[in-house]
């Protein structure tokens, strides 16, 4: 997918992942910068529960030059496989990679650090 590059929305930080349905295991593989719009997109699920999801086809479609049809076969095609794996269990990673380059990520899955 591609996304929007002008800068004349607010801009979000998106996390990247790659699933290994097999091992179950979901990796965060890197991160992107996202207008707000686009972002309605990455997330379009929640795009609908909040109402906005006419706002996330619409983008959608401007962005990638494709048609409504083209937009519904995409949604659905994500909210099947979104379905899928949210019914599974997964272990959450983070690629070597994306440790190198944000080293304050090293042990950040370590469940004993996190406090409640």
């Amino acid at each position: 997918m591609r996304l929007l590059r002008r800068h004349h929305h607010a801009l979000v930080c998106h996390e990247e992942w790659d699933y290994d349905e097999a091992r179950r295991v979901a990796t965060v593989t890197g991160f992107a910068v996202a207008c707000t719009e686009c972002n309605l997109v990455l997330h379009f699920g929640r795009a609908e529960v909040n109402g906005l999801g006419f706002k996330a086809k619409a983008h959608r479609a401007r962005i990638n030059g494709v048609n409504a049809p083209e937009v519904e076969r995409e949604v659905a095609e994500a909210l099947s496989t979104w379905n899928v794996r949210s019914g599974l269990r997964w272990t959450v990673a983070i690629a070597p990679a994306v440790v190198e380059r944000f080293p304050f990520l090293e042990g950040a899955l370590d469940v004993s650090l996190w406090t409640q």
